[in-house]
């Protein structure tokens, strides 16, 4: 049986990513999808916690990248899943339907995937070599971890760029106290790592070039095109946000890819108002992160609820507001109700910059800060979902 593994931090992750799922599917009877959690996009080090006293892993913004930190990873690898069971569901014979994700965390028989995506893989090749000592080279009856099956002679391959594969020649993979008589029997038979060459490469050590190319992607360069998007307004905005969104994974709606990016952004957004954020901070993102609740909430001003629920509905009224198209000849008789439309994502941006600003100074008793921002208290009532679909009705009926 052939089983393939890939593994990375794709954050994000896109289409060169998604094209090397697709071909290393196809080529196996099963892919195992390791992805990792942690940090892209960030400066990090640590800083003495001042609620616990501790020295805790602390992320701060880069300036010309999005953050894109381990709950944001958690959550684009729960979308995708769900696309790929989806897939499997509807598209049996689909390369992707043979794709099974592994997250840090999944607990499979008796193994937990690592938050390092590396550490996963060495388990499951550990454990093969393990079973060749063990039954002097036989391989017929080979338990897998993370696949939890009995296969007989497993070939397992390893796909990644070429200059990653230097960490599973045989000598890193003894370094790793995988055992050295295992590895000599298993390399180069029943595990086999699989370099994709992308440019001239030049390397002293063993790999099977894949057969196969994708398309050339930074994520390093995805990150800080979105971080440009605040710097973008109208139609220069849309144009790049569409481009951005076509360079994300094919599986994903444009919507769901959409709702991502502007999660990514209104995320990164807080955490440069507020310099950064200790690690054992960060939040869990759950379904329908990013979706105005229809439950009634109060947010108090000064806040980070207060300023994500601004940051909210700014992403859903500009959104509405480009809907219009009102700079273009068929949206032209919407252009009143676009000009007023602009005009309250101005007043939400600048109730959020003076959240903001509390958040900066550290003021976490609203009633030291000036009488009237202290008191304001801001519900989704008055301007949720509900209401700027009602707006929208009533300007279509004119």
């Amino acid at each position: 049986m052939k089983i393939g593994l890939y593994l990375g931090s794709f954050k994000p992750m896109h289409r060169g990513h998604e094209q090397t799922l697709i071909q290393a599917a196809e080529q196996n009877d099963v892919l195992i999808f390791f992805p990792g959690f942690g940090a892209k996009g960030v400066k990090k080090g640590k800083r003495k916690n001042p609620l616990t006293g501790d020295k805790e892993d602390y992320y701060r913004p880069v300036d010309d990248q999005i953050g894109v930190t381990d709950e944001l990873g958690e959550r684009q690898f729960q979308l995708i899943r769900s696309a790929l069971q989806d897939i499997k569901a509807s598209k049996p014979d689909s390369p992707l339907s043979r794709v099974k994700v592994v997250m840090p965390g999944d607990t499979i028989g008796e193994f937990t995937a690592d938050t390092a995506p590396l550490k996963s893989a060495i388990i499951l090749i550990g454990s093969m070599a393990d079973h060749y000592v063990n039954n002097n080279g036989d391989m017929s009856a080979t338990y897998i971890p993370f696949f939890d099956e009995v296969i007989s002679d497993p070939v397992v391959r390893l796909y990644s760029d070429v200059t990653d594969v230097r960490r599973v020649t045989k000598e890193s993979l003894i370094r790793y106290k995988i055992n050295p008589e295992g590895i000599e029997g298993i390399y180069e038979k029943n595990f086999i790592p699989v370099g994709i060459v992308r440019g001239d490469v030049s390397a002293d050590y063993f790999y099977e070039p894949a057969s196969f190319e994708t398309t050339d992607i930074s994520a390093t360069e995805l990150r800080r095109r979105i971080r440009n998007l605040d710097n973008l307004e109208g139609e220069e905005f849309d144009r790049e946000l569409e481009e951005i969104t076509g360079l994300m994974p094919d599986m994903l709606s444009p919507d769901v890819k959409r709702e991502f990016i502007q999660t990514i952004r209104r995320i990164d957004s807080e955490r440069r108002a507020s310099g950064g954020i200790f690690r054992s901070a960060i939040q869990k993102l759950e379904e329908g992160f990013g979706v105005l609740s229809e439950e009634k909430k109060d947010f108090l001003m000064g806040t980070e609820e207060y300023s994500s629920f601004l940051e909210r509905l700014i992403d859903e009224l500009s959104d509405v507001k480009r809907s219009l198209r009102s700079r273009s000849k068929s949206g032209k008789h919407y252009r009143k109700e676009a000009d007023r439309m602009q005009s309250a994502i101005g007043s939400l941006r600048y109730l959020k910059n003076k959240s903001n600003k509390m958040l900066l100074s550290n003021s976490n008793i609203l009633s030291e800060a000036d009488g009237i921002n202290a008191d304001i208290v801001f519900t989704e009532d008055d301007f949720g979902a509900d209401s700027i679909r009602d707006f929208i009705r009533k300007f279509s009926k004119q």
